[in-house]
C-alpha cells in the first residue's frame, strides 16, 4: 500500500512552491506515495489542478496575517485522520505550524520542512512573516530535515541561525515535456497578441511584489523600444492587468513604446507563452531563491537576463546575461545585444538554455530527489502505531 504524505502549504494560489508541489504530486511513481494536500488559506487557482490529479486538496480556513487557532486544531484532525507517515511543509509559517501539530498528535513521524526564499528585504514582509523566518532559526534542529531550493538558499538561511539536523539541497525541476520549443505556439501567440510575425517579443513572467521590480524592467523596456521598432514586451502574472494603477502609470511613463507592452495577467498556459519569446528577464531585487519562471523559460529555449541576486547567475550559466540590481540601462544593454543576434547565434543558444535545464534542473530529478529524502527519512523513522507501519487507516 502506497505511504501517505500530508503536505502542509500556506496557499495554493499560483506560485512557484505551489507549482513545484503540484509537479512533484503530479510526478511521483504509482503506488510510491500517496500525496494529500492542505492549504492554510482557503481556495486558490491551483485546487483544481490538484484534485484533476487525483489529490485531495484540504484548507485550514485560515485568513493571511492572522493567526488563527482554529487553523492548528483543524491540521491536528487532519493528522489524526489521514494518518500520514511523513508530513512536509512548505515555507515560513507552514513549517512552523507543521511541527506544532506533528508534535502534538504524531510525534514519531518525521517532519520535513522546505525553504524558497533568500536575500529577504524583510521591510516588504509582514511582521509575522520576519516572527516566522527567525522563528525558524531558532526550531530548525527539531524536523527531520530542511530541504532548501539552491545552495544560496542553504548558505543564506545557515547565516540567519538555522542549524539543522540534516540539510538537503533539492533544486527546482521543470518538466522539460511540457516546457519545450514550439514553433506552432510562437506563431500562434504572437498572432493572438497582434504583433508582426518578426516582431521581438521580451518577456517577465512575475507576479505584481515590490521585490520583482516591475519598474526596472519597463524603464529598460522604454530604451530597447527607442531603439528597435521590432521590440514589444510581454508581461505576465497576477495582478499585471491594466486595472493595476501602478503598473499603468509605469508604462504611461514609456510614452511612444506604451502601445507595445502587452500585459497578459494570471495565464495557465506558460509553455505556449515562452515558447513564443524571444529572451526573458528577471529583475528581482530580493527574495528571489532560484526562479522557476527563468528556468521554464530556458526550457523553451529562450534566453535570459537576470540579475545578479542568490543562485539567479548560477541558473543561468554561459547561456544568458547577468546585470546588476536596478539597473534599466545595464538591462536595456543586455537585452538590446541578445536581441541583435544572428539566428544561427539564436538556435544555439537557445539549444544550450534548453539542455542546462534537462541536464541539472528537470522534474525527474527534483522528483527523484524528494523520493529519494522521504524513503530515507521513513526508513529512520520508528512506527507511530502498527496501523501507520501497515500504510496507515485514511478517513
Amino acid at each position: 500500500m502506497a505511504r501517505t504524505v500530508l503536505h502542509l502549504i500556506p496557499s495554493l494560489e499560483v506560485g512557484g512552491a505551489e507549482t513545484l508541489l503540484l509537479d512533484l504530486v503530479r510526478g511521483t511513481g504509482p503506488g510510491r506515495y500517496r500525496h494529500r494536500v492542505v492549504s492554510m488559506l482557503p481556495g486558490g487557482a491551483l485546487v483544481g489542478a490538484f484534485r484533476s490529479a487525483g489529490v485531495t486538496a484540504a484548507s485550514l480556513g485560515m485568513r493571511s496575517g492572522l493567526p488563527d487557532p482554529r487553523g492548528y486544531l483543524r491540521l491536528r484532525q487532519i493528522l489524526r485522520a489521514e494518518r500520514p507517515l511523513l508530513l512536509h511543509a512548505w515555507m515560513y509559517h507552514a513549517n512552523l505550524l507543521g511541527l506544532a501539530a506533528a508534535a502534538r498528535v504524531r510525534p514519531a513521524i518525521p517532519v520535513v520542512w522546505t525553504l524558497h526564499a533568500a536575500a529577504l528585504d524583510f521591510g516588504q514582509y509582514s511582521p509575522l512573516t520576519r516572527l516566522a523566518t527567525f522563528a525558524g532559526a531558532h526550531l530548525a534542529g527539531r524536523p527531520a530535515a530542511v530541504v532548501a531550493n539552491s545552495e544560496a538558499t542553504r548558505a543564506y538561511h545557515a547565516r540567519l541561525g538555522y542549524r539543522p539536523r540534516e540539510w538537503t539541497v533539492i533544486h527546482n525541476g521543470v518538466d522539460v515535456r511540457r516546457f519545450k520549443p514550439d514553433p506552432a505556439a510562437r506563431t500562434a501567440v504572437r498572432e493572438e497578441l497582434g504583433v508582426p510575425a518578426d516582431a521581438r517579443l521580451v518577456g517577465m513572467a512575475a507576479r505584481w511584489d515590490p521585490m520583482k521590480d516591475h519598474a526596472t524592467f519597463l524603464r529598460a523596456a522604454a530604451e530597447v523600444g527607442a531603439i528597435d521598432p521590432r521590440a514589444h514586451f510581454v508581461l505576465a502574472g497576477h495582478g499585471i492587468t491594466r486595472e493595476n494603477g501602478a503598473l499603468a502609470r509605469l508604462i504611461a511613463e514609456m510614452d511612444a513604446v506604451a502601445p507595445r507592452v502587452h500585459l497578459l495577467g494570471l495565464r495557465r498556459d506558460m509553455p505556449r507563452v515562452n515558447a513564443a519569446l524571444d529572451v526573458v528577464a528577471v529583475t528581482s531585487v530580493s527574495g528571489e531563491s532560484f526562479c522557476l519562471a527563468a528556468a521554464e523559460a530556458m526550457a523553451c529555449g529562450v534566453s535570459c537576463v537576470v540579475t545578479d541576486l542568490t543562485f539567479l547567475p548560477d541558473l543561468v550559466g554561459d547561456t544568458g546575461v547577468v546585470v546588476p540590481l536596478r539597473s534599466p540601462s545595464d538591462l536595456a544593454a543586455a537585452i538590446t545585444r541578445l536581441l541583435g543576434r544572428t539566428d544561427q547565434e539564436r538556435n544555439a543558444a537557445s539549444a544550450r538554455a534548453r539542455e542546462r535545464i534537462a541536464t541539472h534542473f528537470s522534474l525527474d530529478a527534483m522528483v527523484a530527489g524528494y523520493e529519494a529524502l522521504y524513503a530515507r527519512l521513513l526508513h529512520r523513522a520508528p512506527a507511530a502505531d502498527p496501523l501507520a507501519a501497515a500504510g496507515g487507516a485514511h478517513a
